[in-house]
């Protein structure tokens, strides 16, 4: 019961379920991460506090390590291994699969607070004479939230385009994609500030823009939602420190018990006196 009690509430609340984890001792944290799915896991420490997450990837053994990086996002990872000693950092991309190792290295050439440090380094892009038929497999192997554009880009990797996937519904599947390009009108610098494009007159007519170099190579792209949760993150950075909310701790004092039978060892819950207040 306390298992389903426990499980029910990290999926149904997760952001709840990972202010109560995270208002522990590293060590209890660790041991009711620990105990639960490493998807689960993993879902929880996005939500954490940035140096809580640092400090629990880097005390988690190769294996579980290996199981937990893999259900975090390329750009989660970047922002987190970004303030990590280096055998710290090399440790946790060493247990990613070397694609994904590779894009994490990409996004830390650029500063903390930059586009460049948060863009998707992987866009649908293909180039200029792909086929429609072609496109349309690509975009139905993309996640959901990454189908609506694909760039297009010449033999240099230069950006030259890019098409919005719905005009293709129609399209003969041999057709070259590029009788349906459109301007790329709005880019972005890698090394712009998150802050300076928050206005961006870009997003009033795109959910993503194209992050170009000097010399127009394709490097990425961004999204609003991934803009808009990148500074809300920084506010709540600022704010954190100052402690949880009295709303969570009631939380927590509902779920304590029931979760704590769950996790301990020895089947007996914690003393709550024991809990670090923030």
């Amino acid at each position: 019961m306390a298992d389903r009690f426990g499980l029910e509430f990290v999926r149904t609340h997760p952001t709840d379920a990972a202010r109560v984890v995270e208002s522990m001792p590293d060590a209890e944290t660790g041991r009711w991460l620990d105990a639960i799915p490493s998807a689960d896991a993993a879902s929880l420490i996005s939500l954490f506090a940035p140096g809580r997450a640092r400090r629990y990837l880097e005390s988690l053994e190769p294996k579980r390590l290996e199981q937990v990086i893999g259900h975090v996002s390329t750009e989660l990872v970047a922002g987190l291994v970004r303030r990590m000693h280096h055998d710290a950092r090399e440790r946790v991309l060493g247990a990613m699969d070397e694609h994904r190792a590779e894009a994490v290295r990409r996004l830390l050439r650029f500063p903390e607070g930059t586009v460049g440090a948060i863009m998707d380094v992987q866009p649908l892009a293909v180039p200029d004479g792909t086929s429609v038929g072609a496109v349309i497999e690509l975009v139905s192997q993309a996640p959901e939230d990454a189908r609506d554009t694909v760039y297009l880009i010449d033999a240099n990797h230069r950006l030259s385009g890019a098409i919005e996937t719905h005009d293709l519904l129609t399209a003969g599947r041999e057709d070259s994609v590029a009788g349906f390009r459109q301007r790329a009108e709005f880019v972005l610098s890698p090394r712009m500030s998150l802050e300076s494009i928050d206005d961006h007159k870009g997003w009033t007519r795109h959910d993503d823009l194209p992050v170009v170099d000097i010399e127009q190579r394709l490097l990425g792209a961004l999204s609003r939602r991934a803009l808009s949760d990148a500074l809300h993150g920084m506010d709540d950075d600022a704010s954190r420190h100052a402690g949880l909310t009295d709303a969570v701790f009631a939380v927590a004092e509902t779920v304590w018990d029931a979760w704590a039978e769950m996790f301990m060892t020895d089947g007996s819950p914690p003393d709550r006196a024991d809990r670090k207040s923030p």
